[in-house]
């Protein structure tokens, strides 16, 4: 299914060839990245449907896998995908996943990760998540797989707790509060009202990560941020980010490289990371791409496969 989307500018400037993407499925954290690809307010997703727009062409496959298949086969010029998955195959010795088909070419819009939970549940930090009904996201989807990945690194394995679905913040905050789960994982730019103000009543309360378990993060998986979300009138919230990164084929051009990040970047709601400013990076940048974030004497490291 092809997803197309307004843009106010369209006959302003004469606009290059519209840019084939492709994401994860549609409960994914990428597929929420439709409104930045999108200069026109639509009152529903459904709405946004019927837009086109001259720049951006984004189509939807069943996994962050499938949207790198689409790049390998050339179907799409580039892919946006959770960080997790690549780090994923990058590191997964029977992958077939390789650095000399896809680069990588931008990281956009970190999304802090934040567990909330049931007071009734005694969950004081992410330890405590052991052994409980945790709302992980939809069945089978690329948002529950990055739950997993993420409970992971915290330490908790896949079957050390009771796995719950969920297609909603709705229906997450209904099982919390009605006791039918005991945690869950948000990613959120911000606190949006309805999960601020069940945090600000005592329905909800944030699982914190200690500066320690941060700092591990961080230093085991670099291209990750360190997010502050605060929520007004409550506190800020010390956590990770997770982004969505821009993979693109190997075979893309210098100039087609080269307009599509002067497009996303052209975006006021995609928020692009400097990758040359990170300790390391999942992939290998992008020759054209690092001369359009720095001049061309920097470098900048890779992560090695297996570490």
């Amino acid at each position: 299914m092809i997803l197309t989307f307004s843009v106010a500018q369209a006959a302003q400037t004469k606009a290059p060839p519209a840019f084939q993407l492709v994401t994860g499925d549609i409960f994914s954290a990428q597929f929420s990245l439709i409104p930045a690809f999108n200069s026109t307010a639509a009152p529903s997703a459904q709405a946004q449907l019927s837009f086109l727009d001259p720049l951006f062409r984004v189509d939807y496959g069943s996994s962050a896998q499938a949207a790198l298949r689409r790049v390998k086969e050339n179907v799409a010029e580039a892919a946006l995908v959770p960080d997790y998955a690549v780090f994923n195959l990058v590191n997964n010795t029977t992958s077939t996943f390789s650095s000399e088909t896809y680069q990588l070419f931008a990281l956009i819009n970190p999304l802090a990760v934040v567990i909330v939970a049931n007071p009734a549940a005694g969950i004081q930090n992410s330890a405590g998540l052991i052994g409980k009904r945790l709302v992980l996201g939809p069945t089978q989807s690329d948002r529950e797989q990055e739950s997993i990945w993420v409970l992971s690194i915290l330490g908790i394995p896949i079957n050390t707790y009771t796995a719950l679905s969920a297609n909603s913040e709705d229906q997450i905050l209904a099982l919390l509060t009605q006791h039918q789960a005991d945690a869950a994982i948000f990613y959120i730019r911000d606190f949006t009202p309805m999960l601020a103000n069940a945090i600000k009543a005592n329905q909800l309360s944030v699982v914190p990560f200690s500066s320690d378990q941060l700092e591990t993060i961080l230093t085991q998986y670099p291209y990750l941020k360190l997010l502050h979300p605060t929520l007004m009138g409550w506190g800020t919230v010390d956590t990770f980010g997770v982004s969505t990164l821009v993979v693109g084929s190997s075979r893309l051009t210098d100039t087609r490289t080269t307009q599509l990040l002067q497009a996303m970047k052209n975006r006021p709601l995609i928020e692009m990371i400097d990758p040359t400013k990170l300790k390391a990076l999942p992939l290998p940048l992008n020759k054209s791409a690092q001369n359009f974030y720095q001049p061309p004497d920097q470098s900048v490291s890779t992560l090695q496969k297996g570490r």
